[in-house]
């Protein structure tokens, strides 16, 4: 990679650890802004969806598990970047979807950029502080996009458990599964 590709990439991919001070907003299915907040939670989990990518479907049913298990202490966000999907597409999709987890459009990708994300399914925890937000984690939510029953390791799940104990989040070290989200 050529030294200035490197520091680009630097500039472009938050690592673990940093600081998002400013605030994060999307819109909710019926236009308005909704602000992401971790009130009354510990934190903040942001899956990122499309209505196009066949992966996501794979893992509604496992978010949702997730969201059952630890949505009392960590605030759950379905958001989708995706340029190609219309207001009335992702309405469409949501009014099929059976979920307790909100479904945001993030049309300006301004949520993207900020926790530095490129494909859907992609998940970000995020611990706040000082008025914003720590990523403390980014990654696939498991190593078996199709079947869950055979996934090895729950990469999410884990560090929600680690979050809430108060034990350092590990990362991922597998790649994340999912379409690419195409910027303007």
């Amino acid at each position: 990679m050529k030294p200035i590709a490197f520091i680009l990439s630097i500039l472009t991919f938050p690592l673990l650890g940093q600081f998002i001070s400013q605030p994060l907003a999307a819109l909710d299915t019926g236009g308005g802004t909704v602000q992401l907040d971790a009130r009354n939670s510990s934190g903040v989990l942001l899956f990122f969806t499309s209505v196009r990518c066949p992966y996501d479907d794979y893992y509604l049913s496992r978010m949702n598990d997730l969201h059952e298990r630890f949505g009392k202490s960590v605030r759950f966000y379905f958001i989708n970047s995706s340029l190609e999907d219309t207001p009335a597409a992702i309405l469409s999709k949501v009014k099929g979807m059976s979920s307790a987890i909100p479904y945001l459009n993030d049309r300006e990708q301004s949520v993207k950029r900020a926790v530095a994300v490129n494909r859907t399914t992609e998940c970000v925890l995020l611990k706040p502080e000082r008025g914003g937000f720590t990523v403390i984690y980014k990654g696939p939510v498991d190593d078996n996009p199709q079947v869950a029953a055979d996934a090895d390791r729950n990469f999410l799940r884990d560090a929600l458990e680690d979050f809430l104990a108060g034990k350092p989040v590990k990362s991922a070290d597998a790649r994340v599964a999912g379409c690419l989200i195409r910027e303007p």
